[in-house]
């Protein structure tokens, strides 16, 4: 079952939503587009990885934990077609 979260953040509001895997991945398939914070990034990418996007890799969030007040580090994740000419 997913859970809910609920982060306030210098006065300002972040909800997130959790998903499980499948639809996320159906969802990316339909060029959707996701966005992850640390937890969850960690959680995704290297199950993503055994499904076939071979393209996501770790993330370094040792950043955010540098901020002072300016929000939170977000990973988005969207399946792009590119074409040639």
């Amino acid at each position: 079952m997913a859970s809910h979260r609920l982060c306030l953040q210098d006065g300002g509001m972040y909800f997130f939503l959790g998903c499980v895997f499948f639809p996320i991945l159906r969802g990316l398939e339909y060029g959707a587009a996701y966005s992850f914070d640390e937890e969850s990034y960690n959680r995704f990418y290297p199950i993503a990885n055994k499904a076939g996007l071979e393209y996501l890799g770790p993330e370094d969030f040792s950043e955010n934990s540098q901020m002072t007040g300016q929000g939170i580090h977000i990973v988005r994740i969207q399946k792009m077609n590119v074409s040639g000419n």
